[in-house]
C-alpha cells in the first residue's frame, strides 16, 4: 500500500488557507440548498441560519469548526472476513474497483449492451480476488431487475461474493434504510449492527453547484444517525456546474463538502465521514465531462490536502477513462490519474483499479485486469526506494568489485523479489516465446485472465442461515410491492 503523509502537494498553506476562507465566505453568505425540510429543521437547531422560502441553510464557521471537530480523523471499514478490516486516515491508501455502469462491453464477440446481475456479481467476484481491489464498491447497476429494488439486489449480489467490506449504491431513502437492514443480517443482529455498522459504507453526492436533493439529505442523516460511515462525493464540472478556474471550484467542492459534514455531525455526532473529490472540468466542444482529464488528476490533489487541512480520510477519484474501448488511450488515461492520487497520499482512491470505459458509461473486464496491473505499477513506484546498510550493498560491491556477477549472490536472492515489480499480465519475454503462445495483446491476455480468475475464484461463501435470510429478505421487499 502507498501512504505516508510525505505526500505530493501543489498547494501551500497559506493558499490552503484562502480557500478556506473563500469557501466560509460562500457557506456564510450564499449557503447550500437542502431539499429537505427535516435537514433544514435540524440544521436551523444546530445554528445554521436557514431561509426556509428558498431551501437554503447558511452555516456560521464556528458551526462548521464543531463539525469538523467531531468527525473522526481515522476509522476501520470492517469486513466479513476480519483479516481484509482496512483502517482508513492512518497513511495508507486503498482502492476500489470502478463504479456505476449501466452497460458491459464484451470482447467475444464485440458487442456493448445492457449490465445484469450477473455482471454484477462477476465484476464482484474478480474483485473479491484482485490484491488492490481493497475493497469492491458497485461496478455496475442492473438492467434486468426492478428498477424499485435495484439497490436491494445490489447489496446482496454483493454480500454473496466478496468477504471483504463493501460499498453499495444507494440512491433513495428506502434503498439506504434497507441497505442498513441487510447490514444488520450480514452482521448477526441488529444489535452488533448498532455496533459495528462499518461493516458496509455508501456515498452521498451533493448536485453541483451547491445543492443537496431530497434524497442526499435524507440519506445524509440516515447513515449518520446510524453512524454508518459514508463518503461525500461532489463532481462540479469547471466551466459548468462551478467556475472555469480550478481554484472556483475547489471553493465548490469544498463547500459543498462542509454542509455535508455539518449535517452529518449534527445528526450523529462521531459519524465517519469520507472527503470525496470527483470534481473536473467540461470538455467544451461536446459539453460533456472530462473524466480522465489532467485537471482532475489536480483536484485530486488538492483535495486531499483540504482533507488533511481538515483531518479528515480523503476518498478521491483515480484510474477514470474517457476512452470507449480498452486502447492505448485508456491505459494513459488511467495511468495519469492513479499516479497522482496515489503520490498525493489519497486515504481511498475510488474507481483506482477502474475497469469502466467511456466516462463510466461501460464496463470491460479485460479493461478491469489492465486496470489492476497498472496499479501494481503505481504502487511500485509509491513505495519507492529504501536506503540502509543492507540495500546500499557496499560489502557485496566491494566483495565482487569492477566485473562482477551479482545474480548468483545470495544478497540477490534475498532483495530481488522486493525491489523488483514483477508483472503477471505486462509480456516482457523474448518475441519468438511471445509468437509461441499466440501473438496476444494485452487486451487479449487480460480479457483471458478475467475468464480464469471468474472459473477458479470461490468467494467465502456466507453462512448458510445468513445467505437464506438475506435472500429471503430482497424476495418479501419485491413481493410487498408486487414485482414492479
Amino acid at each position: 500500500m502507498a501512504g505516508g503523509r510525505d505526500s505530493l502537494k501543489i498547494l501551500s498553506r497559506s493558499e490552503l488557507r484562502r480557500i478556506h476562507s473563500a469557501t466560509m465566505s460562500v457557506l456564510e453568505d450564499t449557503g447550500v440548498v437542502f431539499k429537505c425540510d427535516k435537514a433544514l429543521r435540524v440544521l436551523n437547531q444546530a445554528g445554521a441560519r436557514v431561509e426556509y422560502k428558498k431551501e437554503i441553510a447558511k452555516f456560521p464557521e464556528s458551526l462548521v469548526d464543531w463539525a469538523l471537530s467531531k468527525a473522526p480523523s481515522a476509522f476501520t471499514f470492517r469486513a466479513r472476513n476480519k483479516a481484509y478490516d482496512l483502517r482508513i486516515g492512518e497513511g495508507a491508501t486503498y482502492y476500489t474497483n470502478g463504479f456505476g455502469s449501466t452497460n458491459v462491453l464484451d470482447l467475444k464477440p464485440l458487442r456493448r449492451r445492457p449490465a445484469t446481475l450477473k455482471d454484477l456479481e462477476e465484476f464482484t467476484k474478480i474483485a473479491d480476488y484482485l490484491r488492490y481491489v481493497h475493497y469492491p464498491i458497485t461496478h455496475c447497476i442492473p438492467q434486468d431487475v426492478p428498477k424499485r429494488f435495484v439497490e436491494q439486489y445490489v447489496a446482496l449480489a454483493m454480500m454473496e461474493n466478496t468477504s471483504k467490506h463493501i460499498y453499495s449504491v444507494t440512491f433513495s431513502l428506502d434503498g439506504a434504510k434497507d441497505l442498513m437492514r441487510m447490514g444488520s443480517i450480514l452482521v448477526g443482529g441488529e444489535e452488533k449492527f448498532r455496533k459495528e455498522p462499518e461493516i458496509i459504507n455508501s456515498t452521498v453526492c451533493p448536485t453541483s453547484p451547491l445543492r443537496y436533493t431530497s434524497d442526499a439529505s435524507e440519506r445524509t442523516m440516515e447513515f449518520s444517525s446510524h453512524r454508518v460511515p459514508f463518503g461525500i462525493w461532489p463532481a462540479p464540472m469547471a466551466g459548468a456546474t462551478a467556475p472555469a478556474t480550478l481554484a472556483g471550484t475547489l471553493v465548490i467542492q469544498n463547500a459543498e463538502v462542509l454542509a455535508g459534514i455539518v449535517l452529518s455531525q449534527v445528526v450523529g455526532e462521531g459519524t465517519p465521514i469520507l472527503y470525496g473529490a470527483g470534481s473536473s472540468v467540461m470538455d467544451m466542444r461536446y459539453g460533456t465531462l472530462a473524466y480522465a482529464s489532467p485537471e482532475l488528476g489536480l483536484m485530486n490533489i488538492a483535495a486531499a490536502q483540504l482533507a488533511r487541512y481538515y483531518r479528515i480520510p480523503s476518498y478521491g477519484t483515480g484510474g477514470t477513462i474517457d476512452s470507449k474501448m480498452p486502447d492505448q488511450q485508456a491505459a494513459y488515461e488511467s495511468t495519469l490519474s492513479n499516479t497522482l492520487a496515489a503520490l498525493a497520499g489519497v486515504d481511498v482512491i475510488h474507481d483506482g483499479v477502474y475497469g469502466i470505459l467511456e466516462s463510466g458509461m461501460t464496463a470491460s473486464k479485460a479493461q478491469f485486469i489492465v486496470c489492476h496491473e497498472i496499479v501494481e505499477m503505481v504502487e511500485r513506484v509509491v513505495r519507492g526506494i529504501e536506503v540502509n546498510d543492507e540495500t546500499l550493498a557496499v560489502d557485496i560491491i566491494s566483495k565482487l568489485g569492477p566485473g562482477g556477477d551479482f545474480l548468483a549472490q545470495r544478497h540477490t536472492l534475498q532483495h530481488f523479489r522486493r525491489e523488483h515489480w514483477v508483472p503477471s499480465l505486462t509480456d516482457r519475454s523474448p518475441r519468438s516465446e511471445w509468437e509461441r503462445a499466440g501473438s496476444k495483446d494485452v487486451v487479449e491476455r487480460a480479457d483471458e485472465e478475467a475468464e480464469r480468475i471468474l472459473k477458479t475464484q470461490q468467494p467465502e461463501p456466507l453462512e448458510g442461515d445468513v445467505r437464506k435470510e438475506l435472500e429471503e429478505f430482497v424476495r418479501s421487499r419485491v413481493k410487498q410491492d408486487g414485482g414492479k
